[in-house]
């Protein structure tokens, strides 16, 4: 999918809107999205803030705004197009600005810190908390997990970036010997590897052995990763390992001179 193609094609038709989930709004057209989004002010005054938008004829919305502006965009528009990032597991890129109090009030409501004024705190973000799951910062990156709870409207209509990819899911990976593979034991790994990707600098071999999460659902976007990337990944080979004992003389000769057995069956020698 061509995101700023697709988007410029929605917004021809009169009363429709973009919903931007886990997209870099500057690809999808939304280049002023840093100065022209402003969470804090949205959750003082939700209807003050859509007016303003509106009269800026502004039809295109990130995921936050969207959630906590969805009554009034479902009153006001016809179709509403929800478009994912679906290269992405449970944890999405968050680009909506957020002021550093809120970060704050996330960082502290999804972890066991414990602070004097944690209540102040929350009070930030306290319409935000009800759209999260979890939230976690990742050098320099802020990642989301999203409530899921919302009953689906007849207006909106959700698209997948790479709506392809279940015609490739299907087929195996490439394998290869690796003596320092790129290992992937949680989501935050797999993260780390689609930022290296997008780096496009060489791609190492990855080991999905020891993943603790869901490894069908790694493997999925795995595959949506080679769509996304244009490359074939390699995934690392897994040494076999034998059921059977290989008897050497060499230790039953030191058994025998250092412990007086003549077999590891504990025989003593005379």
């Amino acid at each position: 999918m061509d995101i700023k193609k697709t988007v410029a094609k929605i917004l021809s038709q009169e009363y429709s809107v973009v919903v931007l989930r886990g997209i870099n709004p500057s690809k999808a057209g939304f280049s002023d999205y840093k100065t022209s989004v402003n969470i804090k002010a949205l959750m003082e005054n939700p209807f003050q803030y859509f007016v303003d938008i509106m009269s800026k004829n502004r039809r295109i919305f990130l995921y936050e705004e969207y959630r906590l502006l969805r009554t009034f965009i479902l009153a006001q528009y016809r179709d509403i197009s929800i478009i994912k990032n679906n290269i992405f597991m449970n944890m999405e890129p968050i680009y909506t600005p957020l002021a550093d109090s809120i970060r704050r009030a996330l960082r502290l409501h999804f972890s066991s810190e414990e602070e004097d004024d944690n209540k102040a705190s929350l009070r930030a973000a306290i319409n935000l908390l009800r759209i999260y799951d979890g939230y976690v910062e990742q050098d320099n990156s802020y990642w989301g997990v999203y409530t899921e709870d919302l009953d689906i409207d007849s207006r909106e209509t959700f698209f997948d970036i790479y709506d392809d990819y279940k015609k490739i899911v299907s087929k195996g990976f490439c394998y290869q010997h690796s003596d320092n593979p790129f290992h992937l034991l949680t989501e935050i790994d797999y993260i780390r590897l689609v930022q290296l990707c997008e780096t496009k600098r060489e791609i190492p071999i990855i080991r999905i052995a020891d993943y603790t999460e869901d490894i069908e659902k790694l493997k999925m976007h795995l595959h949506i990763l080679e769509l996304a990337i244009g490359k074939n990944l390699i995934l690392a080979e897994e040494q076999e390992t034998s059921p059977h004992f290989f008897h050497r003389d060499d230790y039953t000769n030191i058994l025998n001179e250092y412990w007086g057995h003549k077999s590891f069956r504990g025989e003593l020698s005379s």
